[in-house]
C-alpha cells in the first residue's frame, strides 16, 4: 500500500544519509495525498500494530530508529567552522551553509505524527473503533482488544483511551446479555449514549413494522430485570438484517438495514403496497421511504409501477 511505500522510502533515506535532506521535498506530496483518504487513519493502526507485532515477534527489545528531518537551516559560516551534532549534514563549498536537523524516531512515531498529534491519533481511533463496530457485523473483538492493548502498552497517554475501553466494555456486554436472553435469530449492541457515534435525530420508522418486533419486546424485558434502573431504546437505523428471500424460484440471501428488512416484509405480506400506504405503516416520510424502496428496486426484487391516473 501507499503507507507501506512511504514508510520504506523513510528507511531508504535514513540509510543514504547525505539525501536526507531531500526528503520533505520527496515525500510531501505523498503525506499530503495519504491523509487525504478517508482510510488513512485505518492503514497507519494496521500498519502501527504490525510494527509492534514484528518487533515482539523477532525478539527485538530496541525500536528500528530512523534519522528523520525536523527543519532545514540556511546560516552564514566560515569554512574552518566544525559542526557540533551527528544529527546535521551540511552542504559547503560558499559561505551560505545549509544544514538539516534529524531526531531519531521509530516507525510507530512517524504514522502517529503523519496523523497529526498523539491526541488527536487517539481521538480518531476511538471514532474509527466505534464506527467499524456499529457498521460492520463481522469484527473480531478479541482482535480489537489485542489492538486496544498493544496501544496501550505503546502510548504514554493510554489513559486517553479512556473511551474505547467504554466501547469495549459495551460489546462485552452485549455479548452477555445476547447469550443470556437466547435467540439464536437476535444479537444485540447496546451501547452507552454518549460515548457512541450515533446520529439520535436521523429520520427513522416504527419499530412495529419489523417482523422480530415480538421478540425485540421480549428483550426489553428481559433487559429490565438484569439492567435495574437503566433505559433501553432501540435505534432502527442502526444495525443488519439477514433475510433469505425466494424469488422465481430461486434462494437469495441478502444482508440489509431493518428499514429495508421492514419494507420488504409489507410489500410481500400485501402482495404489493402504495407508497403512501406504505409511509403510513412504517409511520415515516414518503420520501425518505421511496428513497429506502430504491434498494429493492435496484437489486431487481420489487418493480415501482406509476399510478395509470
Amino acid at each position: 500500500c501507499l503507507l507501506g511505500f512511504y514508510v520504506r522510502l523513510l528507511r531508504f533515506w535514513s540509510k543514504i544519509g547525505l539525501s536526507m535532506q531531500l526528503v520533505p521535498k520527496l515525500t510531501g506530496p505523498v503525506k499530503k495525498y495519504l491523509l487525504k483518504r478517508e482510510d488513512a487513519l485505518r492503514c497507519i493502526i494496521e500498519l502501527w500494530i504490525s510494527e509492534i507485532e514484528a518487533a515482539k515477534g523477532d525478539g527485538r527489545k530496541r525500536a528500528n530508529f530512523l534519522n528523520v528531518p525536523v527543519a532545514e537551516e540556511v546560516t552564514i559560516k566560515s569554512e574552518d567552522e566544525e559542526e557540533d551534532s551527528d544529527f546535521e549534514i551540511a552542504i559547503t563549498g560558499s559561505r551560505r551553509h545549509s544544514k538539516t536537523k534529524f531526531k531519531k524516531s521509530d516507525v510507530k512515531t512517524l504514522l502517529v505524527d503523519l496523523y497529526g498529534s498523539k491526541e488527536t491519533f487517539l481521538k480518531e481511533y476511538e471514532n474509527y473503533l466505534a464506527e467499524k463496530i456499529l457498521h460492520f457485523k463481522h469484527v473480531d473483538v478479541s482482535d480489537e482488544q489485542k489492538n486496544l492493548n498493544l496501544l496501550k502498552q505503546n502510548m504514554k497517554n493510554s489513559s486517553n483511551l479512556s473511551r474505547c475501553n467504554i466501547l469495549m466494555n459495551d460489546v462485552e456486554v452485549s455479548r452477555q446479555l445476547t447469550h443470556g436472553f437466547n435467540n439464536s435469530q437476535l444479537s444485540f449492541l447496546i451501547v452507552s449514549k454518549s460515548f457512541w457515534p450515533v446520529n439520535y435525530d436521523a429520520e427513522s420508522f416504527a419499530l412495529e413494522a419489523l417482523p422480530v418486533n415480538a421478540a425485540l419486546q421480549g428483550f426489553l424485558g428481559f433487559y429490565k430485570q438484569k439492567e435495574a434502573g437503566k433505559t433501553l431504546l432501540f435505534h432502527p437505523n442502526l444495525g443488519q438484517v439477514e433475510l433469505e428471500l425466494l424469488l422465481n424460484s430461486r434462494k437469495l440471501d441478502v444482508t440489509c438495514q431493518p428499514i429495508h428488512a421492514a419494507i420488504i416484509a409489507e410489500i410481500t405480506a400485501n402482495d404489493g403496497v402504495e407508497l403512501s400506504v406504505l409511509a403510513s405503516k412504517l409511520q415515516a416520510d414518503p420520501e425518505y421511504i421511496k428513497g429506502k424502496v430504491g434498494f429493492w428496486t435496484r437489486a431487481g426484487v420489487v418493480i415501482e409501477e406509476r399510478d395509470k391516473d
